[in-house]
């Protein structure tokens, strides 16, 4: 039974760090190609700055690339007996996904509520419609939704790893293993991509993710609403 433990533990581990490094920033990283063939260079001081069509393949890209892996690693996972999510719908579930909302609106805005120009989600739309291009300014508001989709089904997997990984070496289950994990590689990691203040929210962010994750009792839906939420809001 040790035996089995401690490669549980182990594969856990294995997986949250598979996706973390591959899924994650390996994936993210490799659209510096994109932009390098696509504009001719790589201006690391802004990279965005490229073209609406540049940013429309580099999204294509990521999603057909994570999501591809999302789909192989849970296939993996399930049969390693790792994989802890379940997807039923009922009425706590319902509770916990209006929580995650207003979790989601106090994380964005406190306690006061925002005027429709502070959303994330209009501020998302005039950004991709700054140069009047409207087909390609459309095309990219939905693939930048579709990208928080998949990157909040990344979010989720890694917490189910980690969390499972804890629990393995840990009679602690209420502990929020995961989501401490999350906060420590993907929250803190935005400190050298965004800098401090949004490190200190991709912690926030993450810890709370795996609190939704833990109290809903491991149901997909209610963390990957809250950080739709948090996108949206």
């Amino acid at each position: 039974m040790a035996k089995i433990t401690r490669s549980k533990f182990k594969k856990s581990i294995l997986g949250g760090f598979f996706l973390f490094l591959i899924a994650l920033f390996f994936i993210e990283f490799s659209t510096l190609l994109i932009y390098l063939i696509f504009e001719g260079e790589i201006n690391l001081s802004n990279i965005f700055n490229v073209s609406e069509f540049t940013i429309a393949i580099a999204f294509l890209w990521i999603c057909l690339l994570r999501g591809t892996t999302l789909w192989y690693y849970k296939g993996w996972a399930i049969k390693q007996n790792i994989f802890h999510l379940k997807y039923h719908f009922n009425i706590k579930i319902l509770f916990w996904i209006l929580l995650s909302i207003i979790i989601a609106g106090i994380v964005n805005h406190g306690f006061s509520i925002p005027a429709l120009n502070e959303m994330r989600i209009l501020s998302y739309w005039d950004y991709f419609n700054r140069n009047n291009d409207c087909m390609l300014g459309v095309a990219n508001f939905g693939l930048q939704y579709i990208y928080y989709i998949l990157e909040g089904i990344l979010m989720i997997f890694m917490i189910d790893a980690f969390q499972t990984a804890g629990e393995e070496k840990s009679n602690f289950h209420w502990i929020p293993w995961g989501g401490i994990v999350l906060a420590i590689l993907w929250g803190a990691s935005h400190y050298f991509t965004k800098g401090t203040s949004t490190m200190i929210w991709g912690i926030k962010v993450g810890i709370i993710t795996g609190i939704i994750y833990l109290i809903s009792k491991k149901n997909f839906w209610s963390p990957l609403i809250f950080w739709m939420s948090i996108n949206i809001l």
